[in-house]
Order: structure tokens, then C-alpha cells, then sequence
């Protein structure tokens, strides 16, 4: 389970944590002329991470995942880069405070973490930029995130060791405490084929303050642990 640093709230040894970017990308992906949900329906997201936090969340991640300049380039948007990916920050902290102030089931301050996520679809590992492409394109995202004011920053759902290694690094760069996952296709492999113990050691030169990892069914926990 991840490790906590002073700064975040800490149950025992875990950290309950529930993420906003997953409940909105896959519903609403990226379409040409528009924008992120937290651009289009601020209202709908802001209310979602509310519900979040209000039923114990010690901390939302806002829906920053979508606004790297990578992304936004494929509907034509890259130079809202900054303007949207301060407003995800916006939008999840707005949150946070309303819950704050709700009848909440643990009384834990509500921390915000930015998202930095694979640049490419995570399934596809072949898509993956060449490390210094991720190294550059994601020490962007995470200064933007930093200068927006999140509590964290969690690298999310890599799927190479090459881009888990150098977004990382990146998020480490920024001075603000950070948990590092990946996705698994079972329990001890990655979905590119290699090792969870390739991952574990090339992410651990960042002295992450936790690392997690993504399994797709209750059977892979053991052999991840």
C-alpha cells in the first residue's frame, strides 16, 4: 500500500483515495471542437468530486489528465493548455472546500493531486514517446499542475517502464509529494510485457512517497503484492 508523508492524510498504513479522471474520460473523451468535461459541464464535475470527498475521500485528483499539450492538439486546442489545465485544478478544489464545509464521513482535510497520465493510450505501449519526449512533455504538465496549486501530484496508469521512469522523474522535480502507479496486464507484468519489478526499481530512484499498481482482477492482487 502506499506510504504517506506528513502532509497527507493517512488511515493506518493506507490512504483512501478515489479519482475523478477516470469517472470522465471514458465517458467523455476528447472530441474535435471541444473541450474537457471540466470546461464543458464544470457544474457536473465539481459536483461528482464533491460526492467524492463527501463520502470519505482523503483526496480527488483533478481532471487534469486531458489537458496536456499533446492532447488538446488533436481537437486544435493546445494554446488552452494552461487555461484548462488551471481550471481542472479549479474545479477540483472548489470541490474539495464544498466538502469541506458538507457533513462528511471522515473529517480528514481533502488534499488535491494533479494527474499526470500516459501520453499515448497506456493499452498500446508501442505508442509510447521515447523517454525524452516524456521527460519533457510531462515536466510541462507537472510544473503547470504545481503553479496551479495541487497538494500532489500522482503519475497514473503507466504502461512502459520508459515513460513511468521519466514522468517521475518529472513530477519529483517539482517538489511536491508523489505516488507513482502502473497499469498490469496480470499480476507481476506490465501491460508492454515487462516486469512489475523493472518498474518498481526504475521508479524508485525518484523516492516516490508511494507506488501503487493497476490490476484488472481480484486473482493478479497476490502476485502484485
Amino acid at each position: 500500500m502506499p506510504s504517506g508523508s506528513p502532509e497527507l492524510p493517512v488511515q493506518g498504513d493506507e490512504v483512501e483515495i478515489l479519482c475523478g479522471p477516470v469517472l470522465f474520460r471514458s465517458a467523455l473523451p476528447l472530441r474535435s471542437g471541444s473541450a474537457p468535461a471540466h470546461v464543458e459541464d464544470t457544474g457536473a464535475v465539481r459536483g461528482r468530486l464533491r460526492e467524492l470527498a463527501v463520502a470519505g475521500a482523503g483526496i480527488i485528483c483533478s481532471p487534469s489528465d486531458l489537458t496536456y499539450r499533446r492532447a488538446l492538439s488533436r481537437i486544435g486546442q493546445a494554446r488552452r493548455q494552461r487555461e484548462w489545465t488551471m481550471a481542472a485544478v479549479a474545479v477540483a478544489r472548489g470541490a474539495a472546500e464544498e466538502a469541506e464545509d458538507a457533513d462528511r464521513v471522515s473529517m480528514t482535510p481533502v488534499r488535491v493531486a494533479g494527474v499526470l497520465a500516459p501520453l499515448e493510450d497506456a493499452a498500446d505501449p508501442a505508442a509510447a514517446p521515447d523517454p525524452g519526449t516524456c521527460l519533457r512533455e510531462h515536466r510541462e504538465h507537472a510544473g503547470l499542475l504545481a503553479e496551479a496549486g495541487v497538494d500532489m501530484l500522482i503519475v497514473t496508469g503507466m504502461g512502459t517502464v520508459r515513460e513511468a521512469r521519466a514522468a517521475t522523474a518529472a513530477a519529483t522535480e517539482s517538489g511536491l509529494p508523489i505516488w507513482t502507479s502502473t497499469r498490469l496486464a496480470d499480476g507481476a507484468t506490465l501491460v508492454s510485457g515487462e516486469s512489475l519489478e523493472a518498474w518498481r526499481e526504475a521508479v524508485e530512484v525518484a523516492a516516490p512517497h508511494g507506488r501503487l499498481v493497476e490490476v484488472g482482477q481480484a486473482a493478479d492482487v497476490p502476485a502484485a503484492l
